[in-house]
Formats: structure tokens, C-alpha cells, sequence
């Protein structure tokens, strides 16, 4: 059994499972990604509605993050040409990188990406990413696990005073 884990949320405060209590670790806006040499690229922001023609290459549908990115496309009003699925992000870089498609990563992975070939695009209207800590609620959780909540709510709570001063970005 587990007792605890790193969950994607799109909606905050948002319970996964009666059983299970969700405590939002980070917030970050999910951005498009093309190549270069993609017409897009050029612009610095988009409507969602500007990349409906174009190929996506997500993260599998099991992931918390296709469904953020179906979501979106639903609120929007819009269906997807194409889509292609993998588990790996590097290999949905890579196809973008070769000028293949395009896709949705969260702006602090997008940025990780120094690559000359990759444009990273900002949204109009961003939608957003939640990532949470999924404790199991059981009335005698170990002491590593309430530690480690312990430890992850404290890092959470200086994250935010430094973002507030603005020292993180």
C-alpha cells in the first residue's frame, strides 16, 4: 500500500479520493513549446485557438497532464487534429525539436530546456498545474511519512515567503 505521493492537480483544494488528503506543493502555468522554426514560435504569446492545426505530442492519457491538456481544449471549444502519446518527456522534446509537433509543458520544465531549437510560447489565457502531496488519510500514519509531510508543508511555506519577497521567479 502507499501511504503517500506526488499528484497532479488541475483544479486546487480539489479532492483526488474521499480517502486520500491533497496538499498543494506548487502551481505552474503550462506553456506550448515548437520548434524554432514553427510560425509560431516568433510570437511571445498565443490563444490556444492560434495552435489548433497543429500536431501535439503529450504526455500519456494516464497522466494528470493530458488531462489538464484536454481540459483546456474542451474549455476552449476546440478538438485536436492529432494527437501522439509517449511516457517520455525527453522524447516528446525530441519530436519537437525535429520540427514534428508541438506540446504543453509546465513553464519551470519548458525553461529547464536550453535547447536552440525550442521556442517556448506563453498563453493568453494560461491554464495552470498543481502539484500535490496525496497523503493517505489512516488514522496511525508512520513517523517517516508524517515527517516527510512535515518537511514537504515547511518547504512549501518558505517557497511561498521567498515568491512573496520575490525572490524566486
Amino acid at each position: 500500500e502507499i501511504d503517500l505521493a506526488f499528484i497532479t492537480a488541475s483544479v486546487p483544494g480539489v479532492s483526488v479520493h474521499p480517502t486520500i488528503s491533497c496538499y498543494p506543493l506548487m502551481e505552474d502555468d503550462i506553456v506550448l513549446v515548437t520548434n524554432q522554426s514553427n510560425p509560431l514560435a516568433k510570437r511571445t504569446s498565443i490563444d490556444l485557438a492560434d495552435a489548433k492545426d497543429e500536431v501535439y505530442f503529450l504526455l500519456d492519457s494516464d497522466s494528470g497532464m493530458y488531462q489538464i491538456c484536454m481540459d483546456a481544449f474542451q474549455k476552449a471549444g476546440l478538438t485536436p487534429l492529432k494527437i501522439h502519446e509517449s511516457r517520455s518527456i525527453e522524447t516528446i522534446i525530441r519530436l519537437v525539436m525535429e520540427g514534428l509537433g508541438v506540446s504543453f509543458l509546465t513553464w519551470r520544465l519548458a525553461k529547464s530546456f536550453t535547447l536552440p531549437e525550442i521556442a517556448i510560447i506563453q498563453l493568453n489565457h494560461p491554464f495552470k498545474r498543481t502539484t500535490a502531496l496525496g497523503v493517505r488519510d489512516q488514522p496511525h500514519l508512520t513517523v517517516p511519512v508524517k515527517a516527510f509531510v512535515k518537511h514537504a508543508l515547511e518547504w512549501k511555506t518558505s517557497m511561498d515567503a521567498n515568491e512573496t519577497k520575490g525572490i524566486i521567479s
